[in-house]
């Protein structure tokens, strides 16, 4: 394998991460362009990511019948394509469909490149391959974001888009370059299992996502696709754990180790797009911070997270194990706990301090996660493990995204309705504010304004604090869960020497 094919394949693995949250915080630049609230602007970010979890699985059989270069520049092709749809897209709906053409497109980006680049890299180099595509994993979602915030803010979001064209039309020209012929493959593929994967993820993340504006049980819509989704999830656990050679293998959740991980990946990443997410909408929102600036705090969580992987990542090689995953949580934790002292007056250096604990426990998550999971695994299985573990990733940053977001926007509602209830005419608090404010605002309405604005941010502030709360709990619970079973794998190392 040349130099340039081996760049190539780490630039296809880097798009295809890169894309998943170019549109994060531009996605209020686009709702507004195209027709649509802000509520609904992580849809492009959402329905992207189930696109990539659900041409992920199908990477690997696709490049055994068809050549895994013929097939990575047939993706690539169509990569380009639906990114300049996305580009042009004339509505908001069409926008999201694009966006969800081009996750399928591009979620075999990352299986068919691994693949070639596990063959061929060495043994001695296979760590550090890992290493480069989790560093490409951790810091890329936070990069992605900035550049999409400052492009939207500076020039316009489409450019999101066709900047990115001549850097994929270049990846294509060098895949026609050295793609060879490839016999086709006859080997036996889990289609049924794949069809009931594709229905029940489909149908679950798209419930979640469009719950909160279609009032969830109360649609018929969003009955149906839960119900579907359960349906199918439930086959589909059976049909894998009785297949012979499922293409998603449950049967490897057997091994404590590497269920831990998945539990984890499942956790930390959800938690880590929540935080991105929510943190960019509120500051645009409510704390009337600028995306220049906003890419700024934001780019301190890369920043930090990406000097201390290089710096660490040899260290990692050797010393790689759970106990290096729980300083991660710790600091994520911590982030998250500090965090929820946040209100619109919020100084920079809060701001700041706070992306740099998350920054480190980026540092500590990924790639040691990574490693222990592979390890916990025999070797024959080893690539089933990973796909497993990119699928869970793929769908945590989609459900994530969304399922955050809902719960922010509950809470805002509910603090809205009860820090305004005492908010009448008749309330002496109200009449002095009011007449306070009469000297800014000498009309009754822009009074009223005033105070509905002053209401909102901090039913914002208080909804954004319980979120935080909530990651932050849901942390010390991964942590706990992950001490307990170092404990007990000691004390069952320690009992199986002395016997």
């Amino acid at each position: 394998m040349t130099k340039l094919l081996q760049l190539c394949l780490y630039s296809l693995a880097f798009f295809a991460v890169f894309n998943f949250t170019s549109s994060l915080m531009g996605g209020g630049y686009i709702v507004s362009d195209l027709g649509g609230s802000p509520e609904i602007a992580m849809y492009g970010v959402c329905f992207f990511g189930l696109g990539n979890a659900l041409l992920f699985a199908l990477g690997g059989e696709l490049g055994r019948r068809f050549g895994r270069l013929q097939v990575l520049l047939f993706s690539l092709i169509c990569f380009i394509i639906t990114t300049y749809l996305c580009a042009i897209a004339p509505t908001f709906f069409f926008f999201v469909l694009f966006r969800f053409l081009a996750g399928l497109a591009s979620g075999i980006f990352f299986p068919v490149s691994f693949g070639l680049l596990q063959e061929h890299t060495s043994t001695e180099q296979k760590n550090r391959m890992l290493a480069y595509l989790a560093l490409i994993m951790t810091v890329t979602p936070v990069l992605a974001a900035c550049f999409g915030g400052w492009v939207a803010y500076e020039i316009h979001w489409t450019w999101v888009y066709f900047s990115q064209l001549p850097f994929l039309i270049i990846l294509a020209c060098i895949l026609y370059h050295h793609k060879t012929p490839h016999p086709p493959s006859n080997q036996s593929f889990d289609w049924i299992g794949y069809v009931f994967y594709v229905l029940g993820i489909g149908s679950l993340v798209t419930a979640i996502a469009l719950g909160q504006q279609l009032d969830w049980f109360r649609s018929p819509l969003i009955c149906v696709l839960l119900s579907v989704a359960l349906l199918c999830l439930i086959f589909f656990i059976l049909w894998e754990l009785s297949h012979e050679k499922p293409f998603l293998a449950l049967y490897l959740l057997k091994i404590p180790t590497f269920a831990l991980s998945i539990f984890c990946v499942f956790f930390l990443f959800s938690a880590y797009f929540g935080m991105i997410l929510l943190l960019a909408l509120w500051l645009q929102l409510d704390a009337k911070y600028s995306p220049l600036w906003i890419v700024l705090i934001l780019s301190h969580m890369a920043v930090a997270g990406g000097i201390l992987f290089a710096a660490l990542e040899r260290w990692f090689e050797h010393v790689t194990t759970l106990w290096v995953v729980l300083l991660a949580i710790g600091f994520f934790a911590v982030s998250c706990f500090y965090s929820t002292t946040f209100n619109a007056e919020v100084n920079f250096g809060r701001l700041t301090f706070a992306r740099i604990l998350a920054g480190f426990g980026l540092a500590f998550f990924l790639f040691p996660l990574l490693i222990v999971c592979l390890r916990s695994l025999p070797k024959a299985d080893s690539m089933l493990g990973l796909a497993f573990f990119q699928s869970v990733r793929l769908i945590a940053g989609s459900i994530g995204s969304v399922s955050y977001t809902t719960v922010w926007i509950r809470r805002k509602v509910f603090y809205h309705e009860r820090l305004g209830e005492q908010l009448t005419p008749y309330s002496e608090q109200t009449q002095e504010f009011m007449s306070e404010l009469s000297v800014y605002a000498p009309s009754p309405g822009g009074t009223r304004q005033l105070l509905e604005n002053g209401l909102q941010v901090q039913s914002d502030a208080l909804a954004l604090a319980d979120c935080f709360y909530l990651m932050g709990w849901i942390m010390v619970g991964v942590f706990v869960i992950t001490f307990v079973h170092l404990m007990q794998h000691r004390k069952n190392k320690v009992t199986a020497e002395a016997s």
